[in-house]
């Protein structure tokens, strides 16, 4: 739902750079990436001009790095000499799979269930999670991601092996504390929920349910109320269980909250959006032996976790 943001070129773009600026030739870096030297040099004036910054000095004798392209050689060739030892490291782990998910995933659905996971796969799969924010995931697939997290509204996941982990359902919670205190007005319509404060996410991920989405299954628009945002739906959560607001809450994403009795149900009217939330193998853990088994798993275990809704008190 949220995390830092990197604002990176294409890896074509970057691997051209780095033949070039190693091999010290368009040319020769063309022949080494299999395409043609107005493709490379397409790539490296891109990368100029987003940059802001001459890499090259280009002469008749050649192309040399500047000061800055040497700065930049060096990252670059860093991050891809981590990236391909990491690559290594994966894939050595013939029994190994990897999970990879955002930070709310992985602290508030993989976590309560993660050490059943890893007993019911067995002692010969080390599984573990990375976990990876939206605009890096098409780095870390090559890497050795076997199974990743994707949602599909209204029909199936396009995929034949994906397996449905669970359907949003959302509810608005609250600590027992400011249940009681607000509880004359909660009791009522939601429209009149005017003066209440709500917790709210303010980056997200496309197409889950918000406030709007609560509301509007509820005939009318969010009342006039303090709204605090949060930038993660785990500390939005705390804050929840701290007495600061109103939460919407996913089911499946509170159960250590809920079951601690922190939050409660504000009505027993879950909200079904249409959208689900799916197990996907990447190509990589389609190869993989235990991809399968822990798919299954996963669907078998956050099931069971969003089968036991909170309730109202």
């Amino acid at each position: 739902m949220s995390g830092p943001r990197f604002k990176i070129p294409s890896t074509n773009t970057l691997l051209a750079f780095e033949a070039v600026a190693r091999l010290g030739s368009v040319g020769r870096a063309a022949e080494e990436r299999s395409t043609s030297q107005s493709a490379i040099s397409r790539h490296l004036s891109n990368l100029e001009d987003a940059l802001g910054v001459m890499l090259f000095e280009r002469s008749g004798r050649g192309i040399a790095l500047t000061r800055s392209g040497e700065k930049y050689f060096l990252a670059v060739q860093s991050s891809m000499a981590a990236l391909h030892d990491t690559v290594h490291e994966l894939h050595a782990r013939k029994t190994g799979l990897t999970i990879g998910c955002t930070l709310e995933i992985s602290g508030l659905v993989m976590l309560p269930i993660f050490s059943r996971l890893k007993r019911t796969l067995g002692d010969g799969v080390a599984a573990r999670i990375v976990v990876y924010d939206y605009d890096m995931l098409h780095m870390l697939i090559p890497a050795g991601l076997d199974i990743m997290f994707e949602t599909s509204v209204g029909v199936a996941h396009p995929d034949e092996d994906a397996v449905k982990v669970l359907d949003e359902e959302i509810v608005p919670v609250a600590s027992p504390a400011f249940l009681e205190r607000y509880e004359p007005v909660l009791a009522g319509p939601p429209r009149h929920w005017s003066g209440v404060p709500r917790l709210d996410i303010g980056l997200r991920t496309p197409g889950w349910a918000t406030w709007d989405t609560w509301f509007d299954a509820h005939g009318c628009a969010p009342p006039d109320a303090p709204v605090e945002t949060f930038e993660n739906y785990i500390h939005l959560l705390r804050a929840a269980a701290d007495g600061d607001g109103i939460a919407l809450g996913w089911n499946g994403f509170m159960t250590d909250y809920t079951e601690a009795g922190q939050l409660v149900a504000v009505r027993d009217e879950w909200l079904r959006t249409g959208l689900s939330m799916y197990g996907v193998p990447t190509p990589g853990g389609k190869r993989n032996h235990a991809t399968r088994d822990c798919l299954r798993e996963l669907g078998r275990l956050i099931g069971e976790i969003c089968s036991r809704r909170p309730v109202a008190v």
